[in-house]
């Protein structure tokens, strides 16, 4: 998936002189109440592709992420702060709108592509321009936003939110199959998108549907490991969560499609992922 849905030139002042720690959070605020997320979006492209408007290096819609400006220049959203840091906007056109569920989800893939760029996955209460701060802001509680009299992001936005969502790396369904598929033996990978995603939706009942799930059609998760320590698990999603089972044979996934990739999770998600029984050899 590209990170960008479109991609705009908008206004720059060339290239940052360092690599920033900071992501500056805005929202658009047009003050017109009846506009929707859509002509608010239409209306930030156009503000920042004027020279006498402004710039961020993203802008962040219900259903879009815009790339306004290259993570190496220098866009036109914090004064005299915008060679200190990145810039994200948030379409908002009144101060009381809230902001969807879609702006949370875009917000967590931008602000994971910051996090692999160095910057700190926390919420600065406050940020001067000091060099060594590092983590995401609100624009009003920046010695800038404040000089200036800015009141975004404002109340609407949920902070603790965002910042779970940075450190929430558990796989998609889409990541399950993708990676199942080509780990699994050929006559499965040959299975279709649709079916596959299906599966991995379901719950597998008995061992029984396991063993059938790895011998050809469907299948209901995937082999993973954590970064700490050699055992491999099985990984199911059951009935709305997932679940991991010790096998019995931590190197049964070798048997199944030769070398095939073994999804690798950090510790900390140990504690997100139920336990389930252990299973016997899943080997065909």
């Amino acid at each position: 998936m590209a990170l960008a849905t479109r991609t705009i030139e908008g206004n720059n002042s060339g290239l940052l002189l360092r690599v920033p720690k900071v992501v500056v959070m805005h929202s658009t605020r047009s003050g017109i109440a009846s506009k929707t997320d859509a002509s608010e979006l239409t209306s930030t492209i156009n503000w920042f592709l004027n020279p006498a408007g402004a710039s961020a290096h993203w802008i962040i819609s219900k259903v879009e992420r815009v790339r306004a400006v290259a993570d190496t220049l220098r866009a036109w959203h914090s004064a005299w702060l915008n060679g200190l840091s990145w810039g994200i906007e948030f379409t908002q056109p009144t101060i009381d709108r809230t902001f969807g569920a879609g702006h949370y989800a875009n917000a967590a893939l931008i602000g994971r592509h910051y996090v692999s760029l160095g910057v700190k996955p926390v919420w600065l209460d406050d940020w001067d321009g000091n060099l060594s701060a590092s983590g995401f802001v609100d624009h009003e509680d920046t010695i800038q936003g404040r000089a200036s009299g800015k009141s975004d992001m404002g109340y609407r936005f949920d902070r603790p939110r965002f910042i779970a969502s940075l450190e929430d790396d558990m796989p998609t369904t889409k990541e399950i199959v993708d990676a199942t598929v080509k780990a699994l033996r050929p006559v499965i990978a040959t299975e279709s998108a649709i079916a596959a995603t299906a599966a991995v939706k379901a719950t597998a009942t008995t061992v029984a549907n396991i063993r059938k799930s790895l011998t050809g059609g469907m299948f209901p998760g995937a082999f993973i490991k954590f970064d700490d320590d050699k055992t491999v698990y099985w990984l199911e999603y059951a009935g709305g969560i997932w679940v991991r089972h010790s096998v019995r044979n931590p190197t049964t996934f070798r048997g199944i499609g030769g070398e095939g990739p073994v999804l690798v999770l950090k510790a900390s998600q140990r504690k997100r992922i139920a336990l389930g029984p252990t299973l016997p050899n899943l080997a065909p």
